[in-house]
């Protein structure tokens, strides 16, 4: 989040700010920036990277995970990372160029 916000702040051309999360599921209940601990104790690892229109990147590892499972999964990653975006958002408007 700190490279989006720093990215938000500066001069440099892009269009919309992207955030990455970590989603980790142990006994059942997924898990916003687990450590390392939950992960190694996971049955899901999970890299989402996305922007306010789509995620645009996932990276996992898991051990039988049903696919609605993974859409839920999905889906739980993007809301972290929503809550992320809107953070830039705020430090975007502080700042001296408004792209978010």
């Amino acid at each position: 989040m700190r490279q989006a916000a720093a990215l938000a702040v500066s001069d440099i051309p892009f269009k919309y700010p992207v955030a990455g999360v970590r989603v980790s599921r142990l006994d059942g209940e997924f898990i916003l920036f687990p450590s390392i601990e939950q992960i190694k104790e996971s049955d899901l690892d999970l890299v989402v990277a996305g922007h306010k229109n789509a995620i645009s990147m996932v990276e996992a590892g898991a051990t039988e995970v049903s696919e609605e499972d993974m859409v839920e999964a999905l889906k739980f990653a993007s809301r972290g990372d929503q809550d992320d975006r809107c953070r830039v958002r705020e430090v975007c408007k502080r700042g001296r160029n408004a792209k978010a």
